[in-house]
């Protein structure tokens, strides 16, 4: 799904986590155009993604990140197009996600807002019945599918590996670029199947 958007200047980089289910061989076999990059050991979410961010930047030099999750499909093909062009009308915007959406369509929780009357610090943000079509700002958005202006990693660094292997590296990412400043915003018009 990924290379079937109607976009086409983007590179897939694929950062493998040291599979053993013969998922690397599959993507080598079948996607030439994917660039692997095939890591010793499993290294989490944030060290992964950190070694891939680091490895395109110096390579690349890119203007954005689409940082996906290996149990994702992006459901239309202007997707990448759609939010680029968002991100370009926004100069505020520094990360954009997407409508999250099970096999059978119902919606998943995508964002969170921060709660400053609570004892906790946010709370996930539940599917709206009637999901509205304009992109809404959030605080906090699912790293299962992340589009990030490497603005936002060049005034706030990459994701802070003591989070390894996972579980709120992404929280913590969007709320230091939140305090940096930057929009997050859900486009909800663009769904991703997450597996």
């Amino acid at each position: 799904s990924v290379l079937k958007q109607s976009y086409n200047n983007f590179k897939v980089i694929l950062v493998d986590n040291n599979s053993t289910d013969g998922s690397l061989d599959l993507v080598r076999d079948n996607f030439p155009e994917v660039e692997v990059l095939a890591l010793d050991k499993n290294y989490g979410f944030s060290k992964g993604h950190n070694i891939g961010i680091k490895y395109t930047l110096q390579k690349y030099n890119p203007d954005y990140f689409f940082l996906l999750n290996n149990d994702i499909k992006i459901v239309q093909e202007e997707t990448v197009k759609r939010l680029i062009e968002i991100a370009q009308n926004d100069k505020e915007v520094g990360i954009l996600g997407c409508k999250l959406i099970y096999p059978d369509r119902k919606a998943q929780c995508v964002a969170g807002k921060i709660n400053h009357l609570s004892r906790f610090l946010f709370t996930w943000m539940e599917p709206a019945k009637e999901i509205p079509q304009e992109a809404y700002e959030v605080d906090i958005i699912i790293g299962a599918a992340l589009f990030i202006k490497t603005a936002v990693i060049n005034k706030i660094g990459l994701f802070d590996e003591g989070f390894s292997p996972i579980l709120s590296e992404e929280i913590d990412f969007c709320i230091r670029a939140k305090r940096c400043g930057f929009l997050l915003k859900i486009v909800p018009s663009l769904e991703i199947i997450h597996y």
